[in-house]
């Protein structure tokens, strides 16, 4: 998964956020990325497949535009491209997403640990 920009551009003239919004409204669905400090982290979350990249067979390599938007700002766009298999349900995509609140988090307690955040 690779976070970008929602104005990053996907084929000849769409950008991310355009390629996740030309699909239809029931494509959004409710999901957690995992466990916060106030509880599940839910956000509205719709894949859209980019059928013109090139891909192994079986997997969806840089073939998925991910969007996420905030359940209370929904005018908020965050974009990811996808690299993986092509039977992954969004679900697990999104549990992988959340696996980058983790990470972040684990680098900020290594910082403090270290001193490096004065």
């Amino acid at each position: 998964m690779l976070a970008v920009p929602s104005t990053q551009r996907v084929g000849r003239s769409a950008t991310a956020e355009q390629v996740a919004a030309s699909g239809p409204a029931a494509a959004w669905q409710r999901l957690s990325a995992g466990e916060g400090r106030q509880g599940p982290r839910l956000s509205d979350w719709a894949w859209r497949p980019m059928a013109w990249r090139l891909h192994a067979p079986g997997m969806a390599h840089g073939g998925l535009v991910l969007a996420r938007r905030r359940v209370r700002k929904p005018e908020e766009m965050a974009s990811s491209f996808v690299f993986g298999p092509a039977d992954a349900t969004l679900a697990q995509v999104v549990h992988v997403a959340g696996t980058r609140w983790q990470v972040e988090q684990a680098f900020a307690l290594a910082k403090q640990a270290g001193g490096l955040d004065e």
